[in-house]
């Protein structure tokens, strides 16, 4: 191979890791791909619905009963603070861009076992809702 070929399959290869490396270290924050609207899907429809929005807060309506909630994840938990210093840890499961699971959050029986709700993407303007 002449100079010039070396060149060019020098600088491809070097182009070439430079996307690998940005391409694969682009880091999403999964907590800013829950911003917006959530409506239960199952196992009820459209009985409660998760708002989140901007400082991780979660604004929710459960059949009309409204809470405002300050939140995080971790692991496959999802937090929920209530203004009073008490916290709720719930399994959660983001099965896609438009879609989670998570713990039921209304009461149960302690002895069964834990039941699950599906939430779908309403909309995802992040303005926070008024608690009226």
């Amino acid at each position: 191979m002449d100079g010039k070929n070396v060149f060019a399959v020098k600088w491809m290869i070097v182009a070439l890791v430079f996307l690998a490396i940005v391409g694969c270290s682009a880091d999403v924050d999964d907590e800013m791909l829950l911003y917006g609207s959530w409506l239960e899907e199952s196992p009820d429809e459209n009985r409660t619905e998760f708002y989140f929005y901007a400082d991780d807060q979660v604004f929710i309506d459960r059949s009309g009963e409204k809470q405002d909630r300050t939140y995080f994840i971790e692991g496959d938990s999802i937090y929920l603070k209530r203004e009073n210093g008490g916290t709720s840890s719930l399994y959660f499961r983001q099965i896609n861009e438009n879609a989670f699971q998570i713990e039921n959050i209304y009461p149960d029986i302690p002895e069964n076992q834990p039941s699950f709700m599906i939430f779908r993407r309403a909309s995802s303007i992040p303005d926070a809702p008024g608690l009226e």
